[in-house]
């Protein structure tokens, strides 16, 4: 868990929030990485592919954060004693998608 985000002292919403949400802004930052490359490889042809480029950026990053949210909202349902499984669903999830960028 994160250091200073004891459950004795926080909800345990909260501490979903502070755990599981830096994927999400490491997912949206990494992924301008590829936007910054579908420009460097279509150079003359950006003004055409930008608004396909970025709507598939915007969905992507979107579903990321409305996934974390359903998982933030399932887990404070089911307790911290059933949090494991979707805790590994959640990390499968986001490799995969980390790794499709790649």
């Amino acid at each position: 868990m994160i250091f200073f985000a004891e459950t004795e002292y926080l909800e345990f919403y909260t501490v979903l929030v502070l755990f599981w949400t830096p994927l999400d802004f490491q997912f949206a930052t990494f992924s301008l990485l590829v936007v910054f490359y579908v420009y460097l490889l279509y150079k003359r042809e950006w003004q055409n592919k930008k608004r396909l480029v970025f709507l598939i950026y915007g969905f992507s990053v979107f579903g990321m954060f409305a996934m974390t949210t359903v998982y933030i909202i399932v887990g404070d349902r089911m307790g911290l004693s059933n949090i494991k499984s979707l805790e590994k669903a959640h990390h499968l999830y986001m490799s995969v998608q980390l790794t499709i960028l790649v």
